[in-house]
């Protein structure tokens, strides 16, 4: 029997012992878990799965266990909630989609139509057209670019993705390909013009010359080959011979790992693989821009670094594609962050070997203002963030280094540098400004250069001086006196400011005369006291009386003491003209404004108005001669839409909240036939027609080009509404059309009713029944789609089988295993039991934990999933290496620093024995205050199993070829826990009946056990 079904078997007699001495546990403990799980939007049965694995059964939680419990619920927290973030940060804005996304892409689809039809004419197809359009878009819209420098090179325009040649050069290192197509032009005494394709053997054969084998050479070599050859049979000069690649192949590449878009592409031969990784929006937010990998069908692998090709972007050329070729982002390692006093402070990833040099580099370098004696580095430690300060002038003076890790923080300061020596000038100068206190000593000097202007006020100025404390000292000066030298000078300090005032700031601002109303031009001046101004005088000054003027105004005497006593004196304007010497030709104060009256102030002016159906609506001074022809004339004739009747809508002049309205006959007052006396206040409406006709729509929805809503007209045909639905799509069934229509029941209620039509593949009916078919107000016609119909889905299966690549799956469901026979099936080396599927569509994409040997050994195992459009099957190499992690173990104590990498060894795999039997054989055993129940192992395929606790026995993972195994260390606030407990119950008394008990339980509980091991040996 299993080892696993007699520990269950222990289990269930150990609890059943214990039932009858356990205490009832409260449940709030545990209801308040949950509710903090979901509201972080954790599963709580993932929960209590990875705590029993820790060793604690939620639902059999014992009081002594809350503590432990309690500490190891936070950890598990915290690692779903990191694996949380991880997920949503890899899989980007396409693994989810939400119902506003949708929305949005249809919308996106529909307004550039126009930028699909021409990526589908440059070569694209309509699935990259359209998935490039939306992204592109969806992504512009969210504006949701990662701050690690590098990232933006793929999401700007650094780099550009080349679909043809036509709007791409080839570069002198582009190494030639079958299907290149290349023009030799020869223009000299001797003129030829060929154009041709390299064929499969890598050669071109020119008429009358033997084969010339391109393939495999780059660009620049072929040129110098090609006039080599061709010499032997034209004459020509170098600069008259021209080869230019004119079409480039076609290569299908695959991009996977953490970038936005992963998958396989079409593409140009023409681009690099930093091109190449646009078309994927290049890498997330988790993905390395230092360490991608392009792997070629030779095993061979190489390393891109896009900081390299931001510092020398030729080295592009230096990565060509080939068909089949794999770019692989992986995650990046160390990512860091530098603010302050550098020319480009942001985010960096650095390689392993690389330090605080390398990213001072990387960020432009340091400011002029940068503070070097100290910069702070901010890390993550063991279970803190600390501050470590760093002498950055004495690494540079020494030409040392210091090593960063992931996830620091540096901040470089700056030197405050604030401007000192300066005194200010401000006011009525030509020049105001800051001057030099080394060039400027004296108040003189400042004066001399700042130069006062001509309505200064040149007896009065200030010098306020700023004391340290930051409180102010006035200093009176005489500005002309200093000047001529009658005055003493006074010597300036740094951050004086002298304000020089203008003369106007001491006159009152109400000292004006202003006359408005019936004159020519309307005047407000200043007002001169010394000045005798007279009413004439100001009438004058406005140009004089408008023809208007009645001759009378107003006067209004404002108190210059007092704005709010004001006189109103009535003036006479014509008399004042025409006496000038007379008592109405007043004097005039300060303050006083003249309003002049016009004829128009006395009169009352009415209108009328027309609105609606004419050409020029609007309102009408009132005239009692006004008719109806001549308002409607007026306004521009009628409308063709006008209807006959409107709405004349009659106000009484006295009261505004009364009207009549009165029904019109347009035409009867047009051709004389009735009449109507116009009155002040009218208003005409002019209806339109369409307002009384009633409209009906009809819908066409389902399989055509451009579904929608359209006017209802009694002679529109169903080709009419088809041809108005932009035509039937390609996946269209004509022989299944519903058409959905409303009837009226005898008492008026309405019923849906269907009726099922069939048409040819033009759009026209089948059926002869259905010839007098017409359509009804608010049918809606539904053309349906061909049943099961839908485009060649793509999977991709890479690594150890024979025949890897991308396949199309066939008719019916096709399973994991169905894939790896049609691949050829594996490879000798094949390591079945690492292999990985990716899904990238679905509602749950991502990294899927299979188990593929079991599949392959029964196809009824549940990981031998059906696969989907998009899916990537990843088969690696055997692997007979073990990883353990040193973290809580004794492998620093007694093993070389250079065995140990990253806190892990790599150790042989030995056999499928237990993650304890590794640790102890070669990492030394575990540390004395390692916590053995976190020990767990990380298999090839993904799939974690941790340790299983039952009462003081353990039973830890199995190893397998290619595993990780993990081992935590216990907190250290558990452990003073622990010490604390141990002493106290040092102190406590001993109870000996309590002792006896627990004693005679214990002898039950082994009886019980025996009885079961015997019982179970039995069975076997």
């Amino acid at each position: 029997m299993k080892l696993t079904n007699i520990l269950f078997i222990l289990f269930l007699c150990f609890s059943t012992a214990l039932q009858l001495q356990a205490q009832d546990i409260p449940k709030q403990s545990e209801e308040l878990a949950r509710q903090e799980a979901e509201s972080r939007g954790l599963d709580w049965e993932e929960v209590k799965n990875r705590m029993k694995t820790r060793g604690f059964d939620l639902d059999n939680l014992k009081p002594e266990q809350l503590p432990e419990a309690e500490t190891a619920l936070q950890e598990v927290v915290q690692e779903m909630e990191k694996e949380k973030a991880a997920q949503a940060d890899t899989t980007g804005a396409e693994d989810k989609i939400t119902k506003t996304e949708q929305a949005a892409a249809i919308e996106v689809v529909k307004e550039k139509s126009e930028d699909i039809q021409e990526k589908v004419d440059a070569g694209a197809s309509v699935q990259e057209a359209i998935s490039e359009t939306t992204s592109e878009e969806l992504q512009n819209k969210k504006t949701e670019i990662t701050n690690i420098y590098g990232h933006n090179v793929f999401a700007g325009s650094e780099l550009s993705l080349y679909r043809t040649t036509e709007k791409a050069q080839a570069p002198a290192q582009y190494v030639l390909g079958t299907g290149d197509k290349v023009r030799i032009s020869i223009f000299g005494p001797s003129q030829a013009d060929f154009e041709m394709t390299i064929a499969e053997d890598g050669s071109i054969s020119p008429t009358g010359m033997p084969k010339i084998f391109l393939k495999g050479i780059t660009l620049e070599k072929a040129r110098t080959l090609l006039e080599n050859r061709f010499r032997n049979s034209y004459t020509f000069r170098p600069e008259q011979f021209s080869v230019v690649l004119t079409t480039a192949r076609t290569i299908t590449i695959n991009i996977f790992g953490e970038v936005a878009q992963p998958g396989s592409y079409t593409i140009s031969a023409l681009n690099t693989a930093f091109n190449a990784l646009v078309a994927c929006k290049g890498p997330t937010a988790n993905g390395s821009v230092r360490n991608i990998k392009l792997m070629k069908d030779n095993n061979e692998v190489r390393e891109l670094d896009v900081y390299e090709f931001l510092t020398n972007p030729t080295i592009r050329f230096d990565f060509p594609l080939n068909n089949n070729d794999m770019i692989y982002v992986p995650f990046s390692e160390k990512v860091v962050t530098i603010s302050g006093a550098v020319k480009r402070p942001m985010m960096y990833e650095l390689k392993k070997e690389e330090g605080l040099k390398d990213l001072l580099r990387f960020a432009g370098g340091l400011s002029s203002n940068a503070y070097t004696t100290l910069i702070r580095v901010n890390r993550q430690m063991e279970s803190e963030r600390q501050i470590m300060e760093v002498n950055l002038q004495e690494i540079l003076d020494n030409d040392r280094e210091f090593g960063l890790e992931n996830g620091d923080i540096i901040t470089i300061g700056t030197v405050p540098s604030p401007l000192k020596s300066y005194v200010s000038i401000e006011g009525s100068v030509i020049f105001p400004g800051n001057y030099s206190t080394v060039e400027n000593k004296t108040i003189s000097d400042v004066l001399k250069k700042a130069r006062l202007q001509d309505q200064a006020r040149r007896d009065l100025a200030f010098v306020i001086r700023t004391n340290l404390d930051n409180t102010v000292k006035m200093i009176r000066i005489n500005p002309q006196a200093i000047l001529n030298g009658n005055e003493e000078d006074i010597a300036l300090q740094p951050r004086d400011r002298i304000t020089i005032y203008d003369q106007s700031r001491f006159t009152d601002p109400n000292n004006t005369v202003q006359i408005s109303g019936a004159v020519r031009v309307p005047v407000t001046e200043t007002f001169n006291p010394q000045n005798n101004i007279r009413l004439n005088d100001l009438i004058t000054l406005a140009g004089g009386l408008r023809p208007n003027a009645t001759g009378k105004g107003m006067l209004t005497r404002i108190n210059p003491r007092d704005s709010k006593d004001r006189i109103y004196i009535p003036v006479d304007l014509r008399h004042a003209q025409d006496d000038p010497n007379g008592a109405s030709n007043i004097t005039l104060h300060a303050g006083d404004q003249i309003r002049v009256y016009q004829t128009e102030d006395y009169r009352e002016q009415y209108s009328v108005k027309i609105e609606g159906l004419v050409r020029d609506t609007g309102t009408y001074v009132y005239d009692p001669s006004l008719t109806f022809p001549d308002l409607i004339r007026d306004a521009g004739g009628l409308r063709p839409s006008a209807n006959q009747y409107g709405m004349l809508v009659r106000r009484d002049t006295t009261n505004s909240k009364m009207r009549e309205y009165q029904l019109i006959d347009i035409h009867a007052l047009m051709t004389g036939a009735d009449t109507l006396q116009i009155r002040p206040g009218d208003v005409f409406r002019i209806y339109n027609k369409e307002t009384f006709i009633n409209q009906f729509n009809i819908r066409v929805l389902g399989a055509v080009n451009d579904p929608g809503s359209f006017i209802f007209d009694p002679s529109l045909s169903v080709e009419d509404a088809l041809l108005m639905g932009g035509g039937l799509q390609f996946d269209a069934d004509p022989k299944r059309v519903d058409v959905y229509r409303i009837q009226f029941a005898a008492n008026g209620q309405p019923n849906t009713i269907v009726k099922s039509i069939e048409l040819n593949a033009d759009g026209s009916l089948i059926n002869p029944t259905d010839a007098d078919f017409r359509f009804e107000p608010f049918d809606v016609i539904v053309v349906r789609t061909i049943p099961d119909f839908q485009l060649q889905q793509v999977v991709q299966i890479n690594g150890r089988v024979r025949y890897p690549g991308p396949y199309v799956l066939m008719g019916g469901p096709e399973k994991l295993t169905d894939l790896v026979h049609r691949a050829g099936g594996l490879s000798a080396d094949a390591f079945p039991e690492g292999a990985t599927l990716v899904r990238t569509q679905g509602n749950i994409t991502g990294i899927v934990v299979i188990s593929l040997g079991k599949a392959l050994d029964k196809s009824s195992h549940p990981t031998n999933l059906v696969l989907r459009e998009g899916d990537v099957i990843s088969i690696p190499r055997q692997d007979d290496l073990v990883s353990i992690r040193t973290v809580a173990t004794k492998a620093t104590e007694i093993l070389r620093d250079t065995l140990i990498q990253q806190n892990f060894i790599n150790v042989n795999y030995s056999g499928k024995k237990s993650a304890a039997w590794y640790i102890r054989n070669y990492a030394g055993g575990f540390d004395r205050n390692a916590d053995k129940k976190s020990v767990r192992v990380v298999y090839p395929n993904g799939r974690i199993k941790g340790t299983n606790s039952f009462w003081f026995i353990k039973s830890y993972p199995k190893v397998r070829r290619g595993s990780q195994i993990y081992v935590a260390m216990t907190p250290p606030e558990i452990i003073e826990d622990k010490r604390e407990q141990k002493k106290e119950k040092s102190k406590e008394p001993v109870k000996w009946d309590e002792l006896l008990r627990v004693a005679m339980s214990s002898a039950a509980i082994l009886s019980s056990l025996a009885t079961t091991i015997v019982l179970i040996n039995k069975i076997d």
